[in-house]
């Protein structure tokens, strides 16, 4: 569920440091990233996501609760998940409860990255949240943490009526191929809409790749259902 840039980004000057009345020098890490300009932010976090430098870790931080545009607070979350360590996972914690999905979800994706089996007792209330990218991650953690019961929670995700929450289940199950996923990828491989049946059958074919017990079988059947469905539509179209 990537994030969409938004077109034009308002920053509003509050908490942020006051622009010099000379020219400023940007050539560190920690400049840009405190810099007014989100121009110069962003380069910043180019810089950052080059090289996890841990002398730039504290930069980071600082910028997180200072970070007014939400399209760059998330990628500043997501780039800190390359600096493992008790200070990062402390620095992501807050923003588990940002009003924005996008920076919900990274935080969720961050300090599970950072920490699974701490997180744990941290992201189980976002089982209940209204995004279903925040969910999903949550659900991942906890499930390779043996936190919570996967089958049923895909069940609803794979049954749910918008087209993002069935999608948000396969891609929970694409990150755990195994064999008892399958009826959930079968069960989405007939969807309405045209997304999940393709990205089911990608997923199908990767569970193939890996050897994963009964995914190859599955494939062979659908394969000959559609051979089956285009013989019947040419049949139709000659007659």
């Amino acid at each position: 569920h990537p994030p969409v840039q938004p077109d034009a980004v308002q920053v509003e000057p509050a908490g942020l440091p006051e622009i010099p009345i000379g020219p400023k020098r940007l050539d560190t890490v920690a400049a840009l990233l405190s810099d007014i300009d989100p121009v110069n932010r962003r380069l910043g976090l180019l810089r950052l996501g080059q090289k996890a430098d841990p002398a730039n870790l504290s930069a980071l931080i600082q910028a997180l609760p200072i970070e007014t545009d939400s399209f760059l607070l998330a990628a500043e979350l997501a780039v800190l998940k390359s600096f493992p360590g008790p200070e990062a996972f402390q620095a992501a914690l807050p923003f588990l409860h940002h009003k924005v999905d996008r920076v919900r979800a990274n935080a969720a994706e961050t300090l599970a990255g950072l920490n699974r089996s701490e997180a744990a007792p941290h992201l189980r209330p976002l089982l209940e949240d209204p995004d279903n990218r925040v969910q999903a991650n949550a659900i991942l953690a906890l499930a390779q943490e043996n936190a919570v019961d996967l089958l049923p929670t895909l069940k609803r995700l794979c049954s749910d009526s918008r087209e993002l929450w069935r999608r948000s289940a396969l891609y929970i199950i694409s990150s755990m191929p195994r064999p008892d996923l399958l009826p959930q990828i079968e069960s989405l491989l007939g969807d309405v809409e045209p997304r999940v049946r393709d990205l089911a059958f990608e997923i199908l074919g990767d569970f193939s790749k890996e050897g994963i017990p009964g995914a190859a079988q599955l494939r062979g059947k659908i394969e000959v259902r559609i051979q089956m469905e285009r013989d019947r539509g040419h049949f139709f179209e000659n007659t």
